[in-house]
């Protein structure tokens, strides 16, 4: 049985669109695997947890609650 490899476009789009959490165990195995291996990877996921983290600090204001 040949495990298919996860490519960084990949993981970006899973890192994006926060889909390690809908992934199976094997899908989560081979994200952690890259992870692992990948430097590169690795520095988006920390820039995405970043943005994350200041979006949920400081929600995007209302444009409707400014109008006049």
């Amino acid at each position: 049985m040949t495990v298919e490899k996860l490519t960084c476009k990949d993981v970006a789009r899973i890192l994006s669109d926060g889909l390690d959490e809908e992934m199976t165990a094997a899908e989560r195995a081979r994200l952690r695997v890259h992870m692992v291996i990948c430097e590169a990877c690795r520095n988006v996921e920390q820039q995405f947890d970043l943005l994350r983290r200041l979006v949920r600090r400081d929600p995007p204001d209302d444009p409707e609650e400014k109008a006049p």
